[in-house]
């Protein structure tokens, strides 16, 4: 029922387990190497967040480029973790993506719009320094005439 894609990997990066979300995305590829799956890769993806939760036992985050089965890119946020026996040992890791590309599209948009405002800004306080100036010296050609 959750909305956020949840998946888990086994120590192989094998998918093991998909939630709907991830389903209707990705589709269904229980078995499969994630990296071939999410980003089209042959191999592991460098600064893989799930391996780096599997080699320190801690959540890891990053930000992704992935592919729908449609072949549609967007960017997704990822955050890991390792799944334990009842001995402590690490036997999987489960991950939960996010869709932030309409979150990064926004924020791109934000900062053009905040970069616009930034140069009117400038424009306008040299436009109002230069009326200053020339107010100044209106009152100095006056005090001279007279």
């Amino acid at each position: 029922a959750i909305g956020d894609l949840v998946s888990i990997q086994d120590l192989d990066m094998r998918i093991v387990c998909q939630n709907r979300a991830i389903r209707e995305l990705m589709g269904a590829h229980i078995g499969e190497p994630c990296y071939k799956i999410h980003e089209r890769r042959p191999q592991i993806c460098e600064g893989c967040p799930m391996q780096e939760s599997f080699k320190t036992g801690k959540i890891a985050r990053a930000l992704r480029t992935g592919i729908s089965k449609e072949g549609k890119a967007g960017r997704y946020e990822l955050i890991t973790a390792v799944l334990k026996n009842k001995e402590g040992k690490i036997v999987a890791g489960i991950e939960v993506v996010r869709d932030v590309t309409e979150r990064e599209r926004t924020l791109k948009e934000l900062k053009e719009k905040t970069e616009d405002l930034e140069k009117f800004r400038k424009l306008a306080i040299g436009r109002e320094l230069k009326m200053i100036e020339l107010k100044k010296g209106m009152e100095k050609l006056k005090k001279g005439s007279t």
